[in-house]
């Protein structure tokens, strides 16, 4: 199959979920804008998990039988002449399942989000707006990843609108769904230097991963450690990929202080040269075994930085 029918399948799905998020998510957000909304996440969910399918078994897994024996070529012919039939969802759900694509909980979750838009759409039910994107966010979190395992993140930035996409990270039943979520999946749950919500774990394969913006690093390449200003336990976050001189720059998540950040070539502790290491007049040292901390093309750089402090 050609990767453009592949990513005109995925963009659909997104066009579809966006408009639904783009409704429900509006301050004046009305009772028929949810019914909308959810349908259109409902849409959206189906073509994705479709996308899935076609792209890990082929276009003609998801077509209907007389359809699935054609060639890739001719069923990408007859669904431009709009003459193409594909396999219902819930034919599609079970496939998706069988495939170990999803696990039984996340297959519980879109069966859950079925009955919401079944209450809302068929039978209009009318629920508060925060349960109904909290039903949402359930599945946008859990299963949505699932299906389209993204390759880098944060994922959700990259297939959904920008103004969609702030508004959806600051929701707070959004975010109370995706803290949940960061408390049972992992451990030393902290703000994340992204979004900046307490949605940021480290999981058992030792990696940051952020459940509400999806942002994803390697715990040794973004070591998070104490601030020297705050005082916040391990609020601080340094780049320990970008060696200046053995001076690394770091931000605070919690007081947006920026950071310079050296690491003791002795005692491996990490320091704060313009804070915490003794200056001599020359040359910064460690305050905990007395050693060089940095090289001294940088003193100046941190002599600077100390006084402007001051």
């Amino acid at each position: 199959m050609s990767d453009l029918t592949l990513q005109r399948l995925l963009e659909h799905g997104f066009d579809f979920l966006t408009f639904g998020l783009r409704l429900i998510l509006s301050p004046t957000a009305t009772p028929t804008d949810t019914k909308v909304s959810v349908a259109n996440i409902q849409v959206g969910l189906e073509l994705l998990i479709k996308y899935r399918l076609a792209r890990d078994h082929g276009l003609q897994h998801i077509c209907l039988t007389g359809l699935s024996s054609l060639s890739t070529a001719q069923i990408e012919a007859n669904a431009e002449a709009g003459a193409i039939k594909t396999k219902k969802f819930e034919w599609c759900k079970q496939a998706f399942v069988a495939a170990n694509a999803i696990s039984g909980y996340e297959r519980d979750l879109i069966d859950r989000f079925q009955r919401l838009r079944n209450a809302i759409v068929h039978f209009g039910v009318e629920l508060p707006r925060e349960e109904t994107i909290s039903g949402c966010a359930h599945v946008i979190l859990k299963v949505v990843r699932r299906i389209v395992e993204p390759e880098a993140d944060p994922w959700l930035s990259r297939y959904l609108p920008q103004d969609v996409y702030q508004t959806l990270i600051q929701f707070p039943s959004y975010v109370a769904e995706a803290v949940d979520d960061a408390y049972e999946s992992g451990k030393d749950v902290r703000l994340c230097f992204e979004c900046n919500n307490e949605t940021l774990t480290t999981l058992p394969g030792d990696d940051h991963y952020c459940f509400s913006c999806g942002f994803r690093i390697f715990t040794e390449h973004a070591p998070y450690i104490d601030c020297p200003y705050c005082e916040g336990h391990r609020t601080a976050v340094y780049d320990s990929l970008n060696d200046d001189n053995g001076i690394y720059r770091g931000k605070c998540v919690s007081c947006e202080e920026t950071l310079l950040v050296a690491k003791c070539a002795l005692c491996e502790v990490e320091v704060f040269p313009e804070v915490f290491a003794t200056f001599d007049g020359k040359k910064w040292y460690c305050e905990e075994c007395y050693e060089l901390v940095a090289n001294p093309t940088v003193h100046r750089t941190l002599r600077d930085k100390a006084a402007q402090r001051r």
